[in-house]
């Protein structure tokens, strides 16, 4: 049976000129996922290649809200406002 599996290649390329001298760096990166697996999985995935690219930690200035997460918002915010008319002032 084959596996039923996603590959993603991610791929930096710099080039710049040092003192005349071609200077090129490239990074290249591929990951395999099931293909059942959700957006939100690969895009972590893509943020880590950036931060080790750029060596610093951009996760924690990304917020990401998948299609569950804005669910269970939006019940819980629907829960709280339920709550509050129940109240008696």
């Amino acid at each position: 049976m084959k596996d039923n599996k996603v590959m993603y290649t991610f791929a930096y390329v710099d080039k710049q000129e040092y003192e005349g001298y071609p200077d090129e760096t490239s990074l290249t990166k591929v990951s395999v996922f099931d293909s059942g697996s959700t957006w939100d999985i690969v895009l972590r995935d893509f943020i880590r290649f950036l931060e080790g690219i750029y060596g610093y930690n951009i996760s924690d200035q990304i917020e990401i809200e998948t299609a569950r997460d804005r669910l269970d918002r939006i019940l819980a915010d629907r829960k709280v406002e339920d709550e509050d008319e129940d109240t008696p002032f």
